[in-house]
């Protein structure tokens, strides 16, 4: 089963997506957040809508900044250490003894197909890494 987070009629929903139908049941119960669908593990739909008339929105805006891990397999970090962007980079040891931890605000989270901010006051680059995450079971 798939469940999205989208905006329907400019208010943001979530609807199991039924991608053969190509049709989206909003969710009539769960109070617009994911954690409370998953945790009632079930629920109610309405009236399917068609999936071309929603615009996809991020599956889940954190209540708060999200930690992070970087350089947490071998190539990647090394690759982060030649790149020119590693503060601290130290030629003849590539690899740190221990991953990078850092955070990401909320507001960093966004949709597929949403404008990336730039804040051109604060950089002139934007990395070309992604994120995932993705729910394999509930408590």
């Amino acid at each position: 089963m798939k469940i999205a987070r989208v905006l329907l009629n400019g208010v943001p929903r979530l609807c199991v997506v039924d991608d053969k139908a190509g049709l989206l049941h909003p969710l009539s119960s769960g109070g617009g957040q994911l954690q409370e669908i998953l945790t009632a593990g079930a629920f109610d739909t309405e009236e399917p809508v068609a999936l071309a008339e929603a615009t996809l929105l991020a599956p889940v805006i954190p209540p708060r900044n999200i930690f992070c891990v970087g350089k947490n397999y071998r190539e990647h970090a090394k690759e982060f250490s030649q790149s020119g962007f590693e503060a601290g980079a130290v030629q003849d040891k590539p690899v740190d003894d221990f991953p990078a931890i850092f955070t990401k605000p909320a507001s960093s989270v966004i949709g597929h197909g949403a404008m990336v901010e730039m804040h051109p006051g604060v950089t002139n680059a934007v990395d070309y890494e992604a994120e995932l995450a993705v729910i394999i079971g509930k408590p």
